[in-house]
């Protein structure tokens, strides 16, 4: 938990969730049942979740078996956008279609004016962050772990910029 960057432990409960899930998806994989109790010790913030694999137990209504080869096979990219090779109508249908659920929106900013706004407010963020000495410490402890798969040497240049150095304004 990083309590400088998330205090009230918003981005925790996400990365949690996905984890509860990746681990359902795998029970569904084996064919396994499963099943969740959110927070279940009144006044221990700490435990967000119990899971329970039943190996003969009942299963899930609308399993997701089929997401477990994609999850191991997923990687992610951190190369820049290859504006040459924009995202097709059909992946955006695709995308739109896993947001019909819930109080969540996808939305897709494609007008210069929208992207810079979104780019300012995104720099605002940031600097603000890094205004923080606090944010900046825990910031670079994360980094010094190797946080960013990067090699020991490289974790540990980073931490000490991260930590050190004071963005410019």
């Amino acid at each position: 938990w990083l309590r400088v960057a998330d205090p009230a432990r918003r981005e925790l409960h996400a990365s949690l969730g996905c984890a509860i899930e990746s681990i359902r998806i795998a029970a569904d994989y084996a064919q396994f049942g499963s099943t969740v109790s959110y927070f279940p010790l009144e006044h221990d913030d700490m435990l967000v979740a119990r899971i329970r694999i039943v190996f003969a137990g009942p299963k899930r209504s609308l399993p997701a078996a089929s997401l477990l080869e994609q999850m191991i096979t997923r990687r992610t990219s951190h190369r820049a956008f290859d504006r040459a090779k924009p995202v097709g109508d059909e992946e955006r249908k695709a995308m739109y279609r896993s947001f019909e659920v819930g109080d969540v929106s996808l939305h897709f900013l494609q007008e210069r004016p929208a992207l810079l706004g979104l780019a300012e407010l995104e720099e605002a963020a940031d600097r603000t962050l890094f205004s923080d000495p606090a944010y900046r410490e825990e910031l670079a402890m994360c980094v010094g772990d190797g946080l960013l798969g990067t090699s020991w040497l490289m974790s540990k240049l980073g931490q000490f910029a991260v930590g050190h150095l004071v963005a410019l304004d």
